[in-house]
């Protein structure tokens, strides 16, 4: 007795559930489920809009010859307009789509159960009108009409439960009621058919939604590992085109490396046993000249590896910041006195350009000032003689404080901008310039932004120049002051 209330109980709960997600869907699956178990339904019924009110018309002729021609009329007309109107409707507005939220589709199962269950009673009307008590032949007739649309309804409304039970249940009461309050020996024989009739139907529709339930939770699982399959692809071919380019770029960068630091070695090695050999030494200054290239050589071989150790520090997140208040006018001054020897040497303009009303920031600024350089650097490698650089800083809407720098160089293809801030990234136009990087310059503007919470943006076309554009977060900013603007 117990196993038996407990699988009462169970049954109830899983009747309940199924009426909550076909009523009112939470999750995007749910949804999706509701939306295939209402297109299903459409695509099996589309066309009763047309043929109901004919096969309405011809049981309406059939029973004129009885019945006074009113009432006849008065269950057929609301069929054919009802019907009709439906088929009409559902021709111009499609099913509903499988995107649709868990509030629009709850909405949408709600519209389409009372659309139903109107039809449905509009159909079933037919029994209780054309009903002529004492014509057996007239009850076995609209019986059997009843009889069949209730089995007919069973399959094509069962994948959606509450459109599917009340259709059923209006069917039944139908086929029950309307025996029930005749009289005679065969009506009483109708009211049990149809109780028996309608247990049969009513495990039927069950078993077919039951049936379509899982096929259509199948399709949907199917689908979305279709989707995820589709992703991991997308994703897989992505990180492998990462990866053969990170291997592009760092054959790439290993092969700069070597030139980059043969060079200063060689000449580190050349000169300085020319010195220990006393070659030239009867010439007077000649050893002087020697040691001068010695020391610019290890100085540009110190500048190679602290790039490379900057980088590495950088990735690994040990990069501490050592915060202050920055005043970039100051800091874009002394950064464009740094590198005006190496500008005029280029014969390139270096010029300023600050607001105002450009704050003091909160930053590190020794990072800071490598970002100013690097840019800068960059810079005078593409810009060509005659060209001008300008470093800029300006105060942006919010209050976030940004600067940068621009050039009148080459420029840079859309096809290298999103390649030149990767690590060992460089450009196309590398090729046509005397000078190369190592490529990490502009890595490690990326990652000292980064670190300070900002971005980096690069605007470039090849034959007008780059302009990179430094922006720190507005909580950086630390109050206004009124500075000059350089020139």
């Amino acid at each position: 007795m117990g196993g038996a209330i407990a699988g009462l109980r169970r049954r109830l709960a899983s009747l309940r559930a199924q009426w909550r997600v076909s009523l009112n869907p939470k999750s995007g699956r749910e949804a999706r489920l509701v939306s295939a178990q209402i297109t299903m339904i459409s695509n099996a019924s589309r066309y009763h809009g047309y043929i109901l009110p004919i096969i309405g018309l011809a049981i309406a002729i059939n029973f004129i010859e009885t019945l006074p021609w009113i009432r006849v009329l008065a269950w057929w007309i609301p069929v054919a307009m009802l019907f009709g109107g439906s088929a009409l409707a559902g021709r111009y507005r499609p099913p509903p789509a499988a995107d649709l939220t868990p509030r629009e589709m709850a909405w949408t199962a709600k519209v389409f159960t009372i659309v139903t269950a109107i039809l449905t009673a509009v159909w079933c009307a037919m029994m209780p009108v054309l009903w002529v008590p004492g014509d057996h032949l007239n009850h076995v007739v609209l019986v059997l009409i009843i009889a069949s649309s209730m089995a007919s309804s069973s399959s094509v409304n069962a994948p959606h439960f509450v459109s599917g039970t009340i259709c059923m249940w209006i069917y039944g009461l139908t086929l029950i009621i309307t025996p029930l309050i005749a009289e005679g020996h065969i009506d009483r024989f109708f009211l049990l058919m149809a109780v028996a009739f309608l247990i049969t139907m009513i495990a039927q529709m069950d078993s077919n939604y039951e049936m379509t339930r899982k096929m259509l939770s199948l399709q949907d699982e199917r689908a979305g590992l279709v989707d995820n399959l589709k992703r991991a692809k997308g994703e897989s071919d992505a990180a492998r085109y990462r990866a053969e380019e990170a291997s592009r770029a760092k054959s790439q960068f290993l092969a700069n490396m070597s030139h980059e630091l043969r060079t200063p070695l060689n000449a580190i090695l050349g000169f300085s046993e020319m010195i220990h050999t006393d070659v030239g030494g009867d010439k007077p200054g000649k050893h002087k000249e020697y040691a001068k290239i010695v020391y610019d050589s290890g100085h540009h071989l110190l500048a190679l590896i602290n790039d490379v150790l900057d980088l590495a520090k950088i990735e690994a997140g040990g990069l501490e910041l050592r915060e202050t208040d920055v005043n970039l006018e100051s800091l874009i001054a002394e950064t464009l006195r740094m590198m005006d020897a190496k500008a005029i040497g280029a014969g390139v303009t270096l010029k300023c350009e600050t607001s105002k009303d450009l704050p003091a920031v909160r930053a590190d600024e020794r990072a800071l000032k490598q970002v100013l350089l690097n840019l800068l650097s960059n810079a005078l490698k593409f810009t060509p003689l005659g060209g001008e650089i300008i470093a800029f800083a300006f105060l942006e809407r919010d209050g976030a404080a940004a600067f940068g720098v621009r050039d009148t160089g080459v420029g840079i293809s859309e096809d290298d901008q999103s390649r030149v801030f990767e690590k060992f990234g460089q450009g196309r136009h590398d090729i046509v310039t005397m000078e190369k990087g190592t490529g990490l310059g502009l890595a490690i503007v990326k990652g000292l932004v980064a670190v300070h919470g900002g971005e980096v943006t690069l605007v470039s076309r090849v034959g007008d120049g780059t302009s990179v554009t430094i922006r720190l977060p507005n909580e950086r900013s630390r109050g206004r002051g009124t500075l000059q603007a350089a020139s």
